[in-house]
C-alpha cells in the first residue's frame, strides 16, 4: 500500500489540476489512516472545487482525526453550508462540539443528522423500530445532560449503529416492561465490564417483581457474580447453555423500561458482592490508610487517549505520606512497570486474576482512586469510597459539573478544568487526599 501511495502522489503531482487523481490519493491515504496526507489531498481538492461539499468534508475528517478540532468544525460547517442535508457532516460536527463540552450545539447537530436521514427524533414513547443509527449519538448527549427519559429511550439505537452489536436473535420476545411475576427473563450484558456492573443494580429490581433472573455476562465477571444474590443464575457468554426463559432483554434496556430518572436510579448500596479476602489477596497492614490506584484503562477503548492518565502525572499523588498505595492497574503503558519500581506502591497485578480477586482486594481498601474504568463501577457498587478522575469531556455516565453521582453514593468526581491538563487535576486530588488522610 505504501508503494501505491507513492505512485498516486506522483500521478497527482503530474496532473495537479485533476480532481480524480487527488481523490484517488485521498482515499488510499485514508485507508492507511495517514490523515496528514488526507488533509493535503483534501486541501488540493477544495481549491480545485471550492463549491463541492465533499472536499470540505474530507478536510474536516482529516482535521478531526488529527485533533485539530476547531479547524475541523469550520470545515464541517462549510460542508453544511453547501449541503445542509449532509448527515455524516452533522454527526462529525456534533462529535467535535462535544469535544469542547458544547453539548447543546452537539445535540442540535445530531437532531439535524436524524432529520437528514428522514427520521423523527421521537421520545421515550417511540418504539425502538422507528429509530435510526443516528439516535445513538443524540442519546449520549441526553444522558450527559441527565435527560434519562429520552436518553435511555434513544440508547436503544445502539443496536443500529454501523458496525455495532446486534440484538441476540431469540425466539422468545424482547421484554418491554411487561409483568414478570412468575416469568423467567434472560438479561444479556452488551457493553463493557464497567457498564455491566453499573446496570447489574436492576437485576434485584426484576427479582423483587417476581421474576426468575438469568444474567449472561463476560467471562471475567462470572467468578464475582456466581455467588451473588442479585440474580438466580449467572451464565458465561459463549460457553454456558441457555435454560428455558420467557423474555430476554439487554442490560441497558432496563433503565428505560423502569422509567429511570436521576431521582429514581436504584441506589441501594452495596448491591455487588463483598467477597472476603483469601490467602492470595490479603493485604499487608502497616497501620496506615490503604489506597488502591488505577491510572490507565484498556488501550483499545475508543476514548482511552483522553481518559487514561500518564503515570508520570499520576505518580505525584504518591508524595502524600502516611498512606499505603496499592496498584490495581492491569493495563500498563510502555515504561510503567520500570517506573513503578521507584515508586512507593505495592504492585498487586499478579493477584488480579479476575474481578472476584479484585473485589477481595478492594474490600480491604479505605479508598480507590481511578481514571474512568470498570474499577470505578466495581468499587462504587461495593459501596467503597472511590474517586474518579475524569477528562474535560466526560462519558455520559458522569454528567456535567457535579462532584457526586446518582449512581454511586460513595463516589466523588474530579474533572479536568482544562482539556488535557492532568497535572492541574492531580494537584487538586493531592490536596484532597491530604485532607482525607487528616480527617
Amino acid at each position: 500500500m505504501a508503494e501505491s501511495i507513492a505512485a498516486l502522489k506522483q500521478a497527482a503531482a503530474a496532473a495537479p489540476d485533476s480532481i480524480d487523481r487527488w481523490i484517488d490519493l485521498c482515499e488510499a491515504a485514508e485507508k492507511l489512516r495517514d490523515y496528514t496526507e488526507v488533509l493535503h489531498a483534501g486541501d488540493r481538492i477544495a481549491r480545485l472545487a471550492p463549491d463541492r461539499p465533499q472536499p470540505h468534508f474530507i478536510r474536516g475528517l482529516a482535521l478531526h482525526r488529527l485533533e485539530r478540532i476547531e479547524e475541523a468544525i469550520a470545515a464541517y460547517r462549510r460542508t453544511l453550508e453547501l449541503h445542509p442535508q449532509y448527515a455524516d457532516a452533522w454527526i462529525n460536527l456534533g462529535e467535535c462540539l462535544q469535544f469542547f463540552n458544547r453539548v447543546d450545539e452537539a445535540q442540535e447537530a445530531y437532531r439535524k443528522a436524524i432529520e437528514s436521514h428522514g427520521c423523527a427524533v421521537g421520545d421515550e414513547h417511540t418504539s425502538e423500530e422507528e429509530y435510526d443509527s443516528q439516535h445513538w449519538n443524540l442519546a449520549l448527549t441526553e444522558l450527559l445532560k441527565g435527560d434519562y427519559a429520552n436518553g435511555f429511550a434513544h440508547y436503544r439505537a445502539r443496536f443500529k449503529a454501523i458496525g455495532g452489536k446486534q440484538r441476540p436473535d431469540f425466539a422468545q420476545p424482547l421484554w418491554r416492561g411487561e409483568d414478570v411475576q412468575g416469568k423467567t427473563i434472560l438479561v444479556t450484558a452488551d457493553q463493557g465490564h464497567g457498564d455491566t456492573l453499573m446496570m447489574a443494580r436492576y437485576l434485584p429490581v426484576l427479582r423483587a417483581r417476581g421474576a426468575r433472573v438469568l444474567l449472561q455476562t463476560q467471562p471475567a465477571l462470572v467468578p464475582l457474580l456466581r455467588e451473588w444474590d442479585g440474580a438466580d443464575q449467572i451464565l458465561q457468554w459463549g460457553r454456558d447453555a441457555l435454560p428455558d426463559f420467557d423474555y430476554h432483554a439487554s442490560e441497558f434496556d432496563l433503565p428505560h423500561y423502569f422509567g429511570t430518572t436521576i431521582k429514581t436510579v436504584p441506589a441501594k448500596m452495596p448491591y455487588l458482592p463483598l467477597p472476603a479476602p483469601d490467602d492470595m489477596t490479603r493485604l499487608p497492614d502497616e497501620g496506615k490508610l490503604k489506597v488502591g490506584v488505577v491510572w490507565a484503562g484498556n488501550p483499545d477503548h475508543r476514548n482511552d487517549k483522553r481518559r487514561s492518565i500518564p503515570l508520570e502525572a499520576f505518580s505525584h499523588l504518591f508524595v502524600v505520606d502516611g498512606l499505603q498505595f496499592f496498584n490495581l492497574n492491569r493495563d500498563m503503558r510502555p515504561g510503567d512497570e520500570e517506573r513503578l519500581t521507584d515508586l512507593p506502591v505495592t504492585d498487586l497485578v499478579p493477584q488480579l486474576e479476575d474481578f472476584a480477586a479484585t473485589a477481595r482486594i478492594i474490600s480491604q481498601l479505605d479508598l480507590v482512586i481511578a481514571c474512568d474504568t470498570a474499577i470505578v463501577h466495581l468499587a462504587g457498587g461495593m459501596g467503597k469510597p472511590v474517586w474518579a478522575l475524569l477528562p474535560f469531556a466526560p462519558s455520559w455516565h458522569w454528567m456535567f459539573k457535579r462532584e457526586d453521582s446518582p449512581w454511586y453514593q460513595s463516589l466523588r468526581l474530579f474533572r479536568q478544568s482544562v482539556r488535557g491538563d492532568w497535572p492541574e487535576l492531580i494537584a487538586r486530588v493531592r490536596t484532597a487526599l491530604r485532607e482525607w488522610r487528616d480527617k
